[in-house]
């Protein structure tokens, strides 16, 4: 297992999206919190073909990456995503750990599946990380509640990280507005970059790959 590293907390940047799906500059804190329109139901499992997943269902599942921006911006930039597809595709996987789980080789790749992680799938729709009375909160309102549902993990997270901080705001915007990054799925995904799937084009977006991470175990789905 490895172990947690600290850091200091210093003014965060946050990559945000208004009420009308276009992109937000770049900021200084503070800043106010987003005000998304309530969830919809999902429709239709999500697969890696071009198109298979309507614009609705992506803007539902990234909601969870909206909130782990919201974490960054509330002191926990050392929290990261490890995003992927299950086995056959059908739907798109998030874990949420901190970097101490993430491994060296690549800055997207969970280590241990049960260690410190908090994990999503886009099967269970707006019910995120099975909460109740989770499909109309907004993404800050995710984020607190993040905190107070998975206090250890939110704590290994604290602190610090502009490197991963920077690259987020980029693979959100790169992303935006309805496509989903992937690290990992059964036909593999290269090692040099990230992918992403989804949306009304079907993806074909290429993300670079996030900073390295601090653990140096095998990589979970390699």
């Amino acid at each position: 297992m490895c172990g947690a590293a600290g850091g200091r907390l210093a003014p965060l940047l946050l990559a945000q999206e208004r009420p009308d799906g276009a992109p937000l500059q770049r900021d200084r804190l503070p800043l106010a919190p987003l005000n998304l329109p309530a969830a919809l139901p999902i429709t239709a499992p999500l697969t890696p073909n071009p198109g298979s997943a309507t614009t609705v269902d992506d803007a539902v599942y990234r909601r969870v990456l909206l909130m782990v921006s919201e974490l960054h911006r509330l002191g926990h930039q050392r929290l990261r995503i490890a995003p992927g597809l299950s086995p056959g595709g059908e739907h798109w996987r998030c874990s949420i750990t901190p970097v101490t789980n993430i491994s060296v080789k690549h800055g997207a790749r969970l280590v241990e599946w049960e260690h410190l992680s908090a994990h999503y799938t886009s099967g269970a729709g707006a019910k995120y990380f099975d909460w109740s009375y989770a499909a109309n909160l907004d993404p800050l309102k995710l984020a607190k509640r993040f905190i107070e549902e998975f206090p250890l993990i939110a704590e290994a997270g604290r602190g610090s990280d502009w490197a991963y901080a920077g690259w987020y705001q980029e693979m959100l915007g790169l992303t935006h507005p309805d496509l989903l990054p992937i690290a990992y799925r059964d036909e593999g995904c290269p090692l040099d970059r990230v992918l992403a799937i989804g949306g009304q084009s079907g993806g074909g977006v290429v993300i670079p790959l996030p900073p390295p991470g601090e653990c140096v175990e095998s990589i979970v789905g390699l």
